[in-house]
């Protein structure tokens, strides 16, 4: 599976590019620059780890060139794309961000089986009520949104947030994975399980 990732203006947020080795492609988080759509050959489903604006401002562009797309989510922020005030578009950018709505909804903790890819999605809430993160067991690869950071965690001051669901969030669903499994987070570089456990501060 190669993995390109795209850095983002608006809140350097990261949308990653998945394709897998007969050319499938999945999309993660697609954020607010749209370079990552020149890339994009016909993906078969976008994946959102949360639904704050940073992270679904793309959709729009990406579900107008392919009607068809599904759109996976957190049943917990179903109405989110649409709600401004829920995505945090009108308190962080002062400007509401409106998308489309999910098509399809996890099942947490079940393999979920997309074209050539399967992965596994576990509930992380605690930056927000529906965060989840994407596990890829076979690549040893975590898509962790705005749970866990290099070094830090996602902030917790926003609606929704809190902070002892997320300290437990990470300990409980991602910890447990091995250590070597490498995390691609929603923000800035990638780190490990076991980088995190010896020098998250937040952990």
């Amino acid at each position: 599976m190669k993995i390109q990732q795209y850095i983002n203006s608006v809140a350097e947020e990261n949308t990653y590019l998945l394709t897998s080795d007969s050319g499938s492609q999945l999309l993660i988080d697609p954020g607010s620059d749209l370079q990552y759509l020149s890339d994009l050959i016909k993906p078969d489903a976008v994946l959102l780890t949360h639904a704050h604006f940073d992270h679904i401002m793309g959709l729009s562009k990406v579900h107008e060139k392919f009607k068809e797309v599904k759109i996976w989510l957190s049943i917990e922020e179903k109405n989110w794309p649409s709600q401004p005030d829920d995505n945090c578009s009108n308190l962080l950018l002062g400007q509401p961000v409106l998308a489309p709505a999910a098509t399809n909804y996890y099942e947490i903790g079940r393999d979920l089986k997309i074209s050539d890819f399967t992965f596994e999605v576990r509930a992380t809430p605690g930056h927000s009520v529906g965060g989840a993160s994407i596990i890829f067991r076979q690549e040893k690869v975590i898509f962790s949104g705005d749970a866990l950071f290099k070094n830090s965690i996602g902030r917790t001051d926003l609606p929704t947030g809190n902070f002892e669901q997320l300290v437990n969030s990470i300990k409980n669903e991602l910890f447990s994975l091995p250590d070597d499994f490498k995390v691609y987070p929603g923000h800035g570089e990638h780190t490990t399980i076991g980088e995190e456990k010896v020098f998250n501060p937040f952990l």
